[in-house]
Formats: C-alpha cells, structure tokens, sequence
C-alpha cells in the first residue's frame, strides 16, 4: 500500500504509524506496483506521466517538500492523485531553519574561501596567503525574497553585523526600514541572496537586465530553486567577472542538472562559485520533523475519507 521511495533516513515514527494501518515498502524492497496506493517522494525524481504510469493505482503523492517543481502537477491532478507537501504550511515552517542555516554556510564558505584553503591542506601545504577573505560584518546584504527564509536569514545576517535591505512582491510583508526597491537592491549589495518562490512568474526572474544591475565585487547565493535565474547569462557572467562570486544550493533541471558543458563551466571557475547538491534542507532535524508532518497530515486525510 505504502512505498518510501527514498527511505534514507526516513523517521521510524512515521514509518511505525504507516505500518499499522497497510504493508509499507521501501524503494529496495520487492512489491507489486499495482498494489502501491501511496508514495512518499522528496526530490530524487521527477514525478511526469512516465513515473505516475508505473503505479496505476496511485490515490496520494507525498512529498516533503515547499517546491513543487519536480512534480507535473498538471499530470496529477488529471489522474486525481491527492497531492500532500509543505506548500503553504506557513505556522509548521516557521520552526525549519535548515535552509537558513545552509544560506548563512554557504556564505562564508564563498567569502572566507573555505574549499579551497581545506583541499590547499589536503594537498600538503600550508599557505594562508592565497586565501585571504573578506567579513560578513559592515556589509550591505540584499534579501530578494521575505518570505519565511528570507526573514530568517535576514536575522542571521544581521547577527553578523551585517546592514539589511529586502524586497519582496508583496511589500506590506517587509518593515519599511529594510524596505528597498528591486533596482536598488541589485545595484548596491555586496550580498545577494535570493528566498523567491518558483513560480510562473519568477521563473527567469533574474534575466539579463537584472543581472547586469549587480556590482563586479558582489556575491550572490541562491537557495531557492536554480529556475529563479538565466542560468546561461548568469554563468557568463561569472566567467567574465562580471558577479564576484556565488554560492548555490539549486540548478536548473534537477534531479539532473549536471551536464558536460555546465560541468566545464563548475570547473573552470574555480573558487568563485561553490555548488552544493540541493541540500540546503537535508538535515537530521528537518528531516524528521517534515516527514513525520507530512506523515501526519496524510492520516488525518485518510481518516477524513473513512469518516
């Protein structure tokens, strides 16, 4: 009834509570596709006609996830599949800071040019001066984006003595002290960091016209979805110095993003862009709170329908 279909790390208490009410597998176990009614996904796959076909008798996807990107919602929805994610829980969110904890990472990772002094070390040497970094303290950080991560990071940041300007579509949700316009925020930030939902209207968002808004000596840090941004102009223009460096947790075309000439393009610009593989909310902690959440919410519409 029930498949796990990335079950590493997967909380035993949820899978405890699925398991008393129907025979629940793991993606290595054997089963019978026609028997599966329920499928919990993260971002491994992308869920299209092609996947949806294999199990036939699919009532509900889960997915512990505020993107939806990897999911043909268009294709679930004609199939009358029940789709259950963390879209839109705002009140259980507020507690998640993985993806806050992960933009603040990423951040002095990229100024302080961590990977790189670290494999300088592993290869024998010890040399400080090519690694000299610059602080997060005094900078003028930009947050494109105030929703519930962008409020947290902004906290995060400020901690670090760092100046905070915001801008968001909706402006009545920043206070009107950090309150900036798009053009200004682009043009004077030494940080950028971007906490944009993906979206019909932001996919793209940051095009050509507004990248080359942004300082030769600004950073800019995506932990939203690698959609947000022309991924071709932008990689242009760190090739030609044109951004100083960046620092992201998304690509476009996840879960399979890498292909020959972006890998070239990782490649060749060195320390000045640091790529992590989307797992700015993979912890142990987030994890286990979101699947149990979502496990949560599953039953409570199970038992709705029995009712």
């Amino acid at each position: 009834m029930f498949l796990i279909n990335e079950p590493d790390g997967f909380p035993n208490k949820a899978k405890k509570k699925l398991e008393k009410i129907g025979e629940t597998y793991l993606s290595n176990d054997k089963f019978n596709n026609d028997c599966i009614k329920i499928i919990f996904i993260r971002l491994g796959f992308s869920i299209d006609s092609l996947f949806l076909d294999k199990y036939p008798n699919l009532t509900h996807i889960i997915s512990p996830t505020t993107g939806l990107n990897h999911l043909d919602l268009e294709e679930i929805n004609s199939r009358e599949i029940i789709l259950i994610s963390l879209k839109g829980k705002l009140d259980f969110l507020k507690e998640i800071y993985a993806t806050s904890e992960h933009t603040l990472a990423l951040t002095l990772a990229l100024m302080r040019n961590i990977p790189s002094a670290t494999n300088s070390v592993k290869e024998g040497k010890w040399n400080r001066y090519p690694f000299k970094g610059s602080e997060i303290n005094g900078k003028l950080v930009f947050i494109l984006g105030y929703g519930r991560v962008g409020k947290q990071v902004s906290k995060l940041f400020e901690s670090f003595g760092a100046k905070i300007i915001a801008y968001d579509v909706d402006k009545n949700v920043v206070p009107s002290h950090v309150l900036t316009s798009l053009k200004y925020g682009l043009s004077n930030a030494d940080i950028i960091s971007i906490h944009l939902p993906l979206n019909n209207d932001n996919k793209g968002f940051l095009n050509m016209e507004l990248l080359s808004l942004i300082k030769k000596d600004a950073i800019l840090v995506n932990t939203s979805r690698g959609e947000i941004l022309d991924q071709d102009v932008f990689f242009d223009y760190l090739k030609n110095k044109k951004i100083a460096g960046a620092a992201v947790d998304v690509l476009c075309n996840e879960p399979d993003p890498i292909n020959n000439k972006l890998k070239e393009a990782i490649i060749s610009l060195k320390d000045r862009l640091i790529v992590t593989p989307h797992i700015a909310g993979f912890t142990n902690e987030s994890l286990s709170k979101v699947e149990e959440y979502v496990t949560d919410l599953l039953m409570n519409n199970l038992n709705d329908k029995s009712n």
